[in-house]
């Protein structure tokens, strides 16, 4: 049973650091920055009552293929 649980518990962390090289690989948290910062200077240069549309296909389309790419 110990074996198992050893086991299954290597399993996890092998998989969370095949998940984190590929997003490092892959340029998402950069591009998660870029996003963040330009959403932040959007909330903070509006007025009461605007309405921020931000078109964020490109994130969208980076993700898909991070998914795609990354099978465990």
């Amino acid at each position: 049973m110990e074996n198992v649980i050893l086991f299954i518990i290597i399993a996890v962390f092998a998989a969370a650091i095949l998940l984190f090289v590929a997003r490092a690989g892959s340029q998402v948290t950069v591009n998660e920055q870029i996003y963040a910062k330009q959403i932040a200077l959007a909330i903070d240069k509006a007025k009461p009552g605007t309405q921020i549309n931000l078109d964020i296909s490109k994130l969208y389309d980076i993700s898909e293929k991070v998914h795609t790419n990354v099978e465990l």
